[in-house]
């Protein structure tokens, strides 16, 4: 006897299934492709409704999933790390003596 997959995904309490591999969001009635397994993209939808909170515990999936193609999600960037991210190149720019318009180029 087969057993029936139940959909265990905190993501279909927001979404529902229509017809031609399409599911539509019940919080903003958008629709969006489906094609059976993959549920990355509609968590990432489901992440810019505020108001969902119980599918972050599905982001960490999506972000292995991402990962694994070379994607990363955006991380926080508190003023810890964004003065690391400013002391880094200019200790680079200093160190060799480059001039400080460097960084207005389109390659930096």
């Amino acid at each position: 006897m087969a057993s029936k997959r139940v959909n265990k995904s905190s993501v279909w309490e927001h979404m529902d299934k229509v017809n031609n591999g399409k599911v539509q969001c019940r919080l903003c009635s958008k629709q969006l492709a489906y094609s059976g397994s993959s549920k990355t993209s509609l968590m990432h939808h489901l992440s810019m409704h505020p108001s969902v909170s119980d599918v972050k515990a599905d982001q960490s999936t999506a972000q292995r999933v991402l990962s694994s193609f070379g994607f990363r999600m955006p991380r926080q960037c508190n003023d810890s790390r964004q003065e690391k991210i400013t002391a880094l190149p200019m200790k680079v720019i200093v160190g060799n003596m480059l001039p400080l318009s460097l960084v207005d180029s389109d390659k930096f």
